[in-house]
């Protein structure tokens, strides 16, 4: 085991996704550390993604596959929408974030869900060729170092017609209206961070010409803001913060005391500013191959 590994475990941070190559490139906490911060995330684009969906035909009966499931929020919503007739696989690089996928579609009380523990850039044996009728992919590229393998792999499964409903941000068209200019420097760290573990937390600008040279046909994008009410916004930027903080430090691109700044200004954000905007935007794209 190399120094940097052994240093990340020594930091608590063994529970980040390690891909097939052994390699640790997610920047942010997965598993139980991280529900609380996942939860709002998924409040946030629960609407967005369920409408995502219904354009891209999500149906009783459909088979859909869930690549990078996560906690399996959107999960349950599928596996509902399908209903009995219809099955999900569920697919996720991490143990830990499956397990409680497993936890979340049990309480659900449904039936008609695989899961695979697998990841979708190399794990060509976990695989169905050619069952999808649709796949799912939110914000999963922007963790991926070889999006591109993933693509391809995503194209593998879906059937003739098949289509693919794929979701991700645009990192660095974050705005905090709450002290700027430090949460500017924060999102450039955060993507300093991406590109330094070899993955791209702007990859929403590109989604469109990716699938396209991955030779998907009938392509539509949208790109539209996500807005993070105050508090949500509060736990969003101080709960991700806590969670990639010492990958930060541990590759010079940040220093402790940023974040002792960063810390202090916004643990003490008001929640009931009225003229609070923080936002991102988000690429929603559906593709046919």
């Amino acid at each position: 085991m190399n120094l940097r590994k052994l240093i990340l475990m020594f930091l608590g941070m063994i529970n980040a996704t390690v891909y097939a190559d052994g390699s640790d490139r997610y920047a942010l906490a997965t598993g139980a550390s991280a529900a609380s911060r996942l939860t709002t995330q998924d409040k946030l684009l629960r609407t967005r993604s369920y409408h995502h969906l219904n354009q891209a035909g999500l149906s009783e009966g459909k088979t859909v596959w869930d690549i990078g499931c996560g906690n399996g929020m959107m999960t349950v919503y599928i596996a509902k929408a399908v209903g009995p007739k219809g099955h999900i696989y569920a697919m996720d690089a991490s143990q830990e974030q499956l397990n409680i996928a497993k936890k979340n579609v049990e309480e659900a009380g449904l039936h008609n869900v695989t899961f695979i523990h697998g990841d979708i850039q190399s794990d060509k044996q976990h695989l169905i060729m050619h069952s999808a009728d649709i796949v799912y992919a939110r914000m999963l590229l922007m963790h991926l170092p070889d999006p591109e393998k993933a693509i391809a792999n995503i194209k593998l499964i879906l059937k003739k017609n098949g289509i693919l409903a794929s979701q991700e941000t645009i990192m660095s068209s974050g705005y905090c209206s709450y002290h700027t200019e430090e949460y500017k420097k924060q999102v450039e760290a955060m993507v300093s961070l991406g590109e330094h573990l070899g993955v791209d937390y702007d990859i929403g600008n590109k989604l469109k010409n990716l699938y396209k040279s991955s030779g998907f046909t009938k392509i539509t994008e949208d790109i539209e803001p996500v807005y993070i009410p105050s508090e949500m916004g509060k736990e969003m930027i101080n709960g991700g913060l806590r969670e990639w903080k010492d990958k930060a430090i541990l590759a010079n691109i940040i220093t402790s005391e940023d974040i002792k700044r960063w810390e202090n200004i916004y643990n003490n954000m008001p929640t009931d500013d009225p003229t609070f905007i923080l936002a991102f935007n988000v690429a929603y794209i559906i593709a046919t191959i």
